[in-house]
């Protein structure tokens, strides 16, 4: 019977053959992590935090003809709209109804009528390429988010957004996301900058079959929650295939973090995995390999 960390040692050395315990760490995203923890290695700061907003990405089409009011009454607190350079729509129309500065707002476009009329209604509105940056998950990770994080802090733009894309790894996603965010509000505080830097979780899955793509986009939802993340951005799971229409695409991913924060009650808890000793320390190991970047 196990019954202590000795035992636990003695039962795995026993098995090794000619292997050290010492030779069972892993190395997993560049991070060295041990077999077993069994006590804080390292002391992170609580993340400050509230329940994460649902942000629906919508692609403005040229078959786009909806007003953006009913989403709102479904759990969405803010959108991210793609809209084409050259596209010619009625935006009092689309926006009609809607307390822009009650909800988060990002673009993610070129077209200068859309970006004058929206700023209009909201003049800290997100603009992928300006005030909203993607960090996506590359053999650069380290360096790019050091780079992205300094240039945040170095804007003149009152708002700032840096979305991580989400990866197969539920705990690596988890760690460092609160990496990121406790970077930030670290930085903020020594810097006495006076400025908003928001994290949000995003996809970005390649999956052949659109049920896999919503297992995958539930399980990041998840990891970007117990994260205690500002926001996560869901968008319709099947572009490609057609195989259900655009309206049901929609609400099946808006409701997986709607479900998750309101029914499986996850963004209650803030910062639920702090003293988790493996997290802790997977999320420490990247707060350096940031920082040494």
């Amino acid at each position: 019977m196990i019954s202590n960390v000795q035992d636990f040692r003695d039962k795995i050395s026993s098995e090794l053959k000619d292997k050290t315990f010492e030779e069972l760490y892993v190395h997993y995203y560049d991070l060295n992590l041990a077999p077993i923890y069994t006590q804080k290695t390292c002391e992170l700061p609580f993340i400050e935090a509230q329940p994460p907003r649902n942000i629906l990405k919508l692609d403005l089409a040229e078959d786009f003809e909806e007003s953006l009011l009913p989403y709102l009454s479904e759990g969405i607190d803010g959108f991210y709209l793609k809209i084409p350079s050259q596209i010619d729509f009625n935006w009092n129309f689309i926006g009609q109804g809607v307390f822009f500065e009650h909800i988060e707002l990002i673009l993610e476009t070129s077209n200068i009528d859309a970006i004058r009329w929206f700023q209009s209604q909201k003049p800290e509105v997100l603009i992928l390429g300006q005030n909203y940056q993607v960090l996506p998950q590359s053999q650069n990770f380290y360096r790019q988010a050091k780079d992205i994080i300094e240039h945040a802090l170095n804007s003149d733009e009152k708002e700032f957004g840096i979305a991580l894309e989400a990866t197969p790894h539920l705990l690596y996603d988890i760690s460092k996301t609160r990496a990121l965010t406790i970077l930030v509000q670290q930085m903020l505080k020594a810097a006495h900058i006076d400025k908003s830097i928001k994290i949000f979780g995003t996809f970005n899955a390649t999956l052949p079959e659109v049920e896999d793509k919503l297992i995958a986009q539930t399980f990041a939802s998840i990891g970007f929650i117990h994260a205690n993340i500002f926001a996560v951005i869901c968008e319709g799971f099947d572009r490609e295939s057609r195989k259900y229409s655009r309206e049901i695409s929609e609400r099946i991913a808006k409701n997986i973090v709607a479900i998750l924060i309101e029914e499986s009650y996850l963004g209650i808890v803030q910062d639920p995995l702090h003293g988790s000793y493996l997290i802790d320390e997977m999320t420490f190991q990247i707060i350096q390999k940031i920082h040494k970047a």
